[in-house]
Order: C-alpha cells, then structure tokens, then sequence
C-alpha cells in the first residue's frame, strides 16, 4: 500500500516568534553600529575640517588692557540708554575700548586670543582658540564681520574650512538667548538696531527705544528648570534667613565681616554631617553671604529673592575686612564671581577693574584691592574642592578672626595712577607685576585656612 505525502498549508515553514524578536534586535543593532560608525567618521571630517595648523590671530592680552580705564567712558552711556530708554540712542565703542575688552577675554580665558579690526564698512572680530593635544589640529580659527548697515548685519562667520551665512548666525544666537531665557527679547532687542556705523576709530551702535524691553529684562525671573537647581534655591533662602537673625555685638560699628562668616560655616558643617554634600552646603552659604554683604543681583542669577520686596535687609551697620568696608567688598563680590564662575575669570573681572581704577577720576590701581579679590576666590576655590570643604567648614567655624583667611595688606602699593602704574610695573605681565601678585600669593597660602 502506497501512502502519498503532500505539505499543506499548516506543515509550511513559519518563524517563531522568539525567531523573529533576534532578526529585529540584529537589525536594530547593526543598525546602531552603522550610525555610530557614520556619526564616528561625521565627527572626525569635522573636526579635521574645523581644526587649523596656525593660529589667525597672536595677540598681547597685557597691551590690549593698557588702557582699560576708557571702559569707565561706557558707563556713562549705557546708564543714558537704560535711563532714557524710551527714545532712541546710540552707544559708541573706541578701538581703545575693544581692545580693552578682547584683552579682558584673553586675560580671563588663556587659552583665547582675539582681536577687532576697524575698516571703511565693517569691523572684523577674529578669535583663535588654542585646543588641547588632539589629532585633528592644535587652534579653531573663527572671524566674522559686523557690517556698516543699516540693521544689525553679520558677514559669513569662517571657523576652519566651514562658513555660514552671517543672517543665520544672527538668527541662531537670538534664538538660542531666547530659548535660555524663555523669552523673546534677545531676538526683539536685536530688531531695535537700527543701525551700525564703523569708522577706523570706533563702532557707532544707534538704537530705537527699548524701554520696554529694559523692564522686562528686569523682572525677567530666572528658570529654576531642575529638582537640583530648586533645591539650591532653597538653600540659599534658609542661610540668608540664618543671617539674618545673626546677633550683632552692642555698640561695635563697622562689623567684621568675621560676625557673619563663622556661623555661616559652622551651620553648613552641622547641614553637611546630616546631609552628606559640604560642597553644597558651602556653594549656597556662600551665595546667601553675596546677597546679604553684596549685592541682592547675586539672588537674580540663582533665582532667589529673599524678600518680597526683592530687596535684601541686610544691617544697617558697615561690614568690614582689615578695617575697610571695600575690602569686605571686593573679598566677597569675588567669592561669589569664583562660585557662579571659572577661576580665571574671577581673577580677570578683579585685575580689569583694578586698571579701570587708574583713570583720573577713579581711585588707583591697588594691590591691597587685589588682595581682598584673591583671597575670596581662594576661600570659595577651597570651599568647593570635594577634598577640602569640609576642612574648611571646621577651620571657618573655629576661626580666630580674620587673620585666619585675609592676609596682611602692609607694604601692598594702592591708589596708583595709569602714569605712576606705569612707572612702577610697565604692564600686567612684567616681572614687577608677576611678582607682586606672587607676593600676594605667598601671603594667602600662609594663612591657617590653606594649611595641608
């Protein structure tokens, strides 16, 4: 007897359904690697592309900050434009006021040299930016050129072998301030241009009315857009109320700043040994002493206003280090530059005012000033490294006084003139400078609080 053997539909051969979840993960990852394997050759033709072998600009960043007391010549003008803000205005910038500027960035970041260049029509800003040891190329080379038009008009920005269209520069910068600050007044603000004059001498900036957007911008409420940001908020907020209920010793006025500073440190230990981060309780006390012995604007850049009103309560009585109450300013307005900032530029912002200081009206270049500045920074530098903040919660909490983080300021010159300034050091990196800042230096690195 014969059998006859036929397939049918149900005997067909049929993937399984583990079977056919393998092919898709194998296609998901073959397709994984191949844009990785294109974004990996994408980056590298990049960089090759935006890397040069030389840099486009050399620059001095000393000589360009010779005369950075012009700057005070600004002030005047943007205070004009923010008074009377409701009528157009025009705002001018010497070529001596932008390579004071271009030298300020060098000073702050050294690893950047720039430069602008005034023509007939336009004005060129160049940059050269000098990379790490890589393999592609040690400097990204970028210019682009500011146009004499009317508007605000940007030529082609050059970075390496790219260029991109100066309009949609334009348009990327509003938009990406726009999006930082969820508001459309970058972009606004860029549309009240009515127009750029460059001459070989300086840059005219004539502006419509933006009183308007000056009050936004002022009541413009900074984004606390994460839990961790949030939670800093409220950090600063409870140590500027424990501050504020500081008690004063009766009849002693101006106050050590010292008052404040010992509780201050001792309250962010007892904060860190239950919460475990002295980093950040030492980022926020210091924050809440910015606001409370400087300025309240350091609550807008963190997002706290410790008062309804918006205005700090401080005390009346004048808070001092070594016995001056400008001191107790410049040690604290850098404290909070060197907490909000990179170290560089906290260093940069206290030399470039010092040399602003020089101008006939102003109070002289001082060492003493420069001192208060560094030992600040030097404070927050130590307050924030993982290895040292809780050491110096102790040492502030146990601190004899001042003398335990402000050094010595006998012997420092102060109240130098641009001529005697000039007489005495030539510019800020010659040797007779280097070595008074050295000695400064020397000075801060002996005092109990940077002990090992």
């Amino acid at each position: 007897m014969t059998t006859s053997m036929q397939a049918s539909p149900q005997s067909s051969f049929r993937l399984s359904p583990g079977m056919v979840m393998s092919l898709v993960a194998k296609g998901l990852v073959w397709l994984l690697f191949t844009l990785l394997l294109l974004a990996s050759i994408l980056s590298v033709t990049v960089a090759f592309l935006l890397t040069d072998d030389r840099p486009l600009i050399i620059a001095d960043g000393a000589q360009q900050v010779a005369d950075a007391e012009t700057i005070n010549e600004l002030w005047p003008q943007v205070r004009w434009i923010l008074a009377r803000g409701g009528a157009p205005q025009t705002l001018t910038f010497t070529r001596q006021q932008l390579d004071s500027l271009t030298g300020f960035a060098q000073r702050a970041f050294p690893r950047l040299s720039g430069k602008v260049d005034l023509m007939e029509d336009r004005a060129r800003v160049m940059a050269t930016v000098e990379l790490p040891q890589n393999p592609f190329g040690p400097y990204i080379n970028v210019s682009v050129d500011l146009l004499n038009a009317e508007g605000l008009q940007l030529g082609p920005l050059n970075a390496g072998e790219f260029s991109i269209s100066g309009e949609r520069v334009l348009y990327m910068l509003v938009s990406f301030v726009d999006w930082q600050i969820s508001d459309s007044i970058a972009s606004e603000l860029a549309s009240r241009v009515r127009g750029v004059r460059v001459a070989e001498d300086s840059i005219k900036v004539d502006v419509a009315a933006i009183a308007k957007l000056v009050e936004r911008l002022r009541t413009l409420p900074k984004n606390l857009s994460t839990p961790k940001e949030q939670d800093r908020s409220r950090k600063i907020g409870e140590y500027y109320s424990l501050l504020e209920q500081v008690k004063l010793p009766r009849g002693v006025s101006p106050v050590s700043l010292d008052v404040y500073l010992k509780p201050l440190f001792a309250a962010a230990k007892a904060r860190a040994e239950e919460e475990g981060d002295p980093e950040d309780e030492n980022e926020a006390a210091m924050m809440a002493l910015s606001m409370y012995a400087g300025s309240r604007h350091f609550g807008k850049l963190v997002g706290v206003l410790p008062s309804s009103s918006g205005h700090t309560a401080r005390t009346d009585r004048p808070l001092v280090l070594a016995k001056r109450a400008d001191l107790a300013l410049h040690f604290v307005y850098s404290m909070a530059l060197k907490v909000l900032s990179d170290r560089g530029l906290s260093n940069a912002i206290g030399e470039f005012k010092e040399l602003m200081d020089r101008a006939a009206t102003g109070s002289g270049y001082s060492f003493v000033d420069l001192a208060a500045d560094k030992a600040g920074i030097h404070l927050a530098d130590a307050a924030l490294d993982s290895e040292r903040a809780v050491l110096v919660q102790t040492r502030m909490a146990a601190s004899n006084g001042e003398a335990d983080y402000m050094p010595a300021i006998d012997g420092l010159p102060e109240g130098l003139s641009k001529a005697q300034f000039v007489a005495q050091f030539e510019q800020v990196d010659s040797p007779q400078y280097q070595e008074m800042v050295a000695e400064i230096e020397r000075r801060i690195q002996a005092l109990p609080l940077h002990q090992p």
